[in-house]
């Protein structure tokens, strides 16, 4: 059933490239339709699932002289992650703030959220959870609150500003688990932390696949609801639109900035805090690089609208899944999944693009014709 999440978004994309000049209007209902319908598959293939155990969906040779198979798979853990820093991203581009650093800011928020739930900070028992969860939050949206505050009051450009970011949270991961740097990891690649949750933690790994992607469903319908029917999601706009048209009409673009870095901060937060909360007690976290990248290449898939994050995140999620499953069967590199979302997001850029700058044939005059 998962599968067609990705057999519809195709479908539809045919169906659009078949459209005439002038159907704007039936584009954007046949965009729609596709959307909930790729919603519908990934929610029917979701409840279908077990919780806890990696289960391939699709796996039909292609090319068997040469060994390859069509291979689909999923793990329920990444869909969750995907959709919260896939809409993250949407919400600091739509407001003009280029943040490339979300994988930086998902390890630095799981990193806080573990040093409360090792025991590493004297905390009492029953405010471990809560105070674990919302170490995470504030330092996700603390590393996008001072990105802002450098471009805001310095004018440092945000998008190294967070590249640099993403690299020094990996070269730290690195240090602390005790593993070797050798360069930056492939995007899927599984790293273990050193420090391990305290014994009386509880274990929510199964109530967090059930529930986990419907809260971020529905966390991101009310985000399409905040930008398209609020006065909130207006100034976001027009901020992220035409930065001087806004302050001319009033519009606080610092303070609108501020808060989409906070929100969106605290998102990427609650993503890090995920692998920790489910990994249990006496267990040590196992986080999935790269889900900061691929919350990128959602962004721009989704054309930057809230509500196409949750079919475009099914299929990346399906997609890495699908990935690391010909890695453990097959053998294959998981440098083939960053291959793959540089593909995506290239693609998206590509189609944004020929969209925005349509190219059109000279119509012939009459006297030519004559």
């Amino acid at each position: 059933m998962l599968a067609w999440t990705i057999y519809s978004s195709f479908i539809g994309a045919a169906l659009l490239l078949l459209l005439p000049r002038d159907g704007a209007h039936a584009a954007r209902w046949l965009a729609l339709v596709a959307a909930l319908t790729g919603l519908g598959f990934g929610v029917a293939g979701a409840i279908s699932l077990s919780p806890g155990q990696f289960q391939t969906l699709i796996d039909l040779p292609w090319i068997p002289s040469l060994g390859i198979h069509y291979h689909l798979a999923a793990d329920g853990i990444s869909l969750t992650l995907v959709l919260l820093t896939g809409l993250a991203a949407v919400l600091t581009f739509r407001v003009g703030l280029i943040n490339l650093g979300l994988e930086g800011q998902l390890i630095a928020g799981a990193l806080a959220a573990l040093t409360i739930s090792s025991g590493a900070l004297p905390v009492p028992g029953l405010a471990i959870v809560p105070l674990t969860i919302a170490a995470g939050l504030v330092v996700g949206a603390l590393s996008v609150i001072v990105v802002n505050a450098l471009k805001a009051r310095l004018n440092i450009d945000e998008a190294i500003v967070t590249i640099f970011l993403n690299v020094i949270m990996l070269v730290a991961l690195q240090l602390l688990a005790g593993t070797p740097i050798t360069g930056l990891p492939t995007i899927g690649a599984l790293q273990a932390l050193s420090m391990t949750n305290i014994s009386d933690f509880p274990d929510w790994a199964q109530t967090l696949r059930y529930l986990g992607p419907l809260a971020a469903v529905i966390v991101c319908l009310f985000a399409f609801v905040l930008l398209r029917f609020t006065i909130w999601g207006l100034d976001i706009r027009a901020a992220g639109s035409n930065v001087v048209a806004a302050r001319f009409a009033g519009v606080n673009v610092t303070l609108v900035r501020l808060r989409v870095a906070a929100l969106s901060g605290m998102l990427i937060g609650l993503a890090g805090v995920g692998p920790v909360v489910g990994a249990g007690s006496g267990s040590a976290p196992t986080l999935t690089l790269g889900l900061g990248y691929a919350g990128i290449a959602v962004a721009f898939l989704a054309a930057l609208e809230p509500i196409g994050v949750i079919p475009t995140a099914i299929f990346v999620a399906v997609l890495l899944a699908g990935i690391k499953a010909a890695n453990q069967t097959l053998g294959v590199s998981l440098d083939l999944a960053s291959v793959m979302i540089a593909l995506l997001l290239v693609t998206a850029l590509l189609a944004q693009t020929a969209v925005r700058y349509q190219m059109h044939t000279r119509q012939p005059s009459r006297s030519e014709v004559s």
